[in-house]
């Protein structure tokens, strides 16, 4: 019921906006048509201004976001980079203050090597360790010095076992002629003894035929053993000379092999006082004067 009554006053509105409409002359809506054309021209002139407005505004802020971030990227790298390189120098500073260390300590080996009776196991292993690292953390030019020092101790190393040979070799004859002398000291200690008894014995009043008998041949063996003892001081004396001249001869072989081992050491130590900044720079405060002292040519 009610649906055909809406229906019915539907029809009735548009009747009546049909009538009104029907009563605007015909110049009337020439200007209606044309100020709708006008206004819609106009609003689509605005629109097509602020459109390009709004492209060139974005393609301004789009512009500006790509340099702001290329800036930041920039900056980011930059700070990445000094934080890296922070890293990089503390971590030379570590290793180049071992190697350092290191190299003084495996010259000072190598150079009491003469006077020792035999070479030590893994004399530059230790050092061997701390040069490794500086390929981790050395430059591009301290890493093949490095390597050269590395190889320069490694064939020293090699010498010092072909030099230490005759020196244990005169070791042995000296420890075995002064084994000799102890046993016939011993030996004349006992029958010098033995002699003393049979000779108290006699002042004694004491008869003692089997002393007596065996006089003649204590005698007769301490005089032995004193013509042996004789030799074996010679022989001793002699082996101690050839000790002596083995310990010489070594060390001037083990001295010109650790010649070009301080030669390439003192290249590396440039290179490590290069890489740290100390050449480049005026000592600073004492923590640095300490690390530059430390990091010196051998």
């Amino acid at each position: 019921m009610n649906s055909a009554l809406d229906w019915q006053q539907a029809q009735d509105f548009v009747a009546f906006i049909a009538e009104q409409i029907g009563r605007i002359p015909a110049a009337a809506w020439v200007g209606i048509v044309g100020a709708a054309v006008v206004a819609w021209w106009a609003n689509r002139g605005q629109t097509e201004r602020l459109r390009l407005q709004l492209e060139a505004e974005r393609d301004r802020l789009t512009e500006q976001l790509d340099h702001d971030s290329s800036k930041l990227g920039i900056e980011l790298a930059e700070a990445a980079t000094e934080k890296a390189l922070e890293r990089t120098h503390s971590m030379r500073r570590e290793v180049y203050f071992a190697v350092a260390s290191q190299l003084a300590r495996t010259h000072a080996r190598f150079a009491q090597l003469p006077m020792m009776e035999s070479v030590p196991p893994g004399l530059a292993d230790e050092l061997f360790l701390e040069l490794g690292r500086i390929e981790l953390v050395g430059d591009s030019r301290s890493r093949p010095i490095a390597q050269a020092v590395a190889q320069a101790y490694r064939d020293a190393g090699r010498v010092v076992i072909g030099a230490h040979l005759p020196v244990a070799q005169a070791s042995l004859e000296l420890e075995g002629s002064e084994r000799a002398c102890r046993n016939v000291a011993e030996d004349l200690e006992e029958i010098g003894r033995r002699l003393s008894n049979i000779r108290g014995q006699q002042l004694g009043g004491i008869v003692n035929p089997e002393g007596l008998d065996e006089l003649p041949a204590l005698t007769q063996q301490r005089t032995e053993l004193r013509e042996r003892q004789d030799s074996l001081h010679a022989a001793r004396s002699k082996a101690l000379a050839t000790l002596g001249q083995a310990r010489e001869q070594a060390q001037k072989q083990i001295a010109s092999a650790l010649g070009e081992c301080t030669l390439q050491a003192t290249k590396l130590s440039a290179a490590m006082r290069r890489d740290l900044g100390f050449d480049e720079q005026q000592q600073g405060s004492g923590g640095d004067d300490a690390a530059q002292a430390y990091v010196q040519p051998l």
